[in-house]
């Protein structure tokens, strides 16, 4: 694979300019005590997933203060890897577990973690619980939760939080026709199940991943135009690699590069067990001519006070 052109350079450097001074815009208005934040946005594996470092208030059935961490759970920030003498639990669940109606502390696993040590449940052995909860989850959610970024944290004990109230229905396609919310479902298909996907070809999933306020959505957060700008100077990364330059969890960059590989940003390269990503072009020559859709095509340019940004559309690169 050919290294990276000036041209997808500058298209990165292009966004980042843009994006950088709307993230200051949107911090001063959180510390003028505006909120209305998004939690949520549309992923290919689960349907919606929390988004990775948003944080705001949220004031629906209650009023909490909510902060999501980099892998993209109503969590603190947990290793990857186990350290020695813990026995990890993994919790998951819907909204009973998600809980962004109440601060963090008075969540029921938040809450378990300095019992089960005061009562020393494990020896000397410290518990720790990480929750996997996520708003509107049903059991098939759950599972594809645990099998994609639960495992990864090597629990010892699995606890899920199953809800008769609605769990039941939100596992079949057939009990749950009404519902709006994009999902996975397991089927029946013999004598055993199969993961139906087919919540991916809907109209409302692909308004929701593929609308061009999601695919800025995608972009708002440092380490996601980090990623972008790593891969606009090599031809390639692997996960690994970005985990390393960003010091983050494997979880937390597999997260982000989940929902960039969805916006259609990136394109992976498999290699044995190992996956490299790459920038795709193409849709960079897309973003740009959303941005100067607005612009005069004589000007093409965006004036700040200290710099101007400029774009000429007739030197993009044809796609390969």
């Amino acid at each position: 694979m050919a290294t990276p052109n000036s041209w997808l350079v500058k298209a990165v450097a292009i966004l980042i300019g843009i994006l950088l001074p709307l993230g200051a815009v949107e911090l001063s208005l959180r510390l003028t005590g505006f909120s209305y934040p998004v939690f949520f946005y549309a992923d290919p594996v689960t349907g919606h997933m929390h988004r990775p470092h948003a944080e705001g208030w949220y004031r629906e059935e209650g009023e909490a203060y909510v902060t999501i961490n980099s892998a993209g759970f109503r969590d603190r920030e947990h290793t990857t890897a186990k350290p020695a003498g813990v026995v990890r639990m993994l919790v998951l669940g819907d909204s009973y577990s998600d809980a962004l109606q109440v601060p963090v502390e008075k969540t029921f696993w938040a809450v378990l973690e300095p019992e089960l040590n005061a009562c020393h449940a494990f020896g000397q052995n410290t518990v720790e619980v990480i929750n996997l909860g996520v708003s509107g989850y049903g059991t098939a959610q759950e599972l594809l939760a645990l099998r994609t970024w639960g495992w990864a944290y090597q629990p010892d004990i699995v606890l899920l939080a199953f809800l008769t109230a609605n769990d039941i229905f939100d596992n079949s396609k057939e009990l749950n026709i009404h519902s709006a919310t994009p999902r996975p479902y397991y089927i029946q298909d013999g004598a055993g199940l199969v993961l139906d996907q087919s919540f991916l070809s809907t109209k409302i999933y692909k308004e929701k991943a593929g609308s061009m306020w999601s695919l800025f959505q995608s972009l708002s957060d440092d380490i996601r135009l980090r990623i972008l700008y790593f891969l606009a100077h090599e031809p390639e990364l692997h996960v690994r690699a970005l985990c390393d330059a960003l010091h983050e969890s494997q979880p937390a960059v597999s997260h982000h590069l989940a929902l960039l590989r969805e916006a259609g940003l990136i394109a992976p390269r498999r290699d044995g067990k190992r996956n490299f990503y790459h920038l795709v072009p193409q849709r960079f020559q897309d973003l740009l001519d959303a941005i100067f859709a607005a612009v005069p095509v004589q000007d093409r340019r965006y004036r700040f006070e200290d710099y101007v940004l400029s774009y000429a559309p007739a030197s993009k690169p044809k796609p390969k």
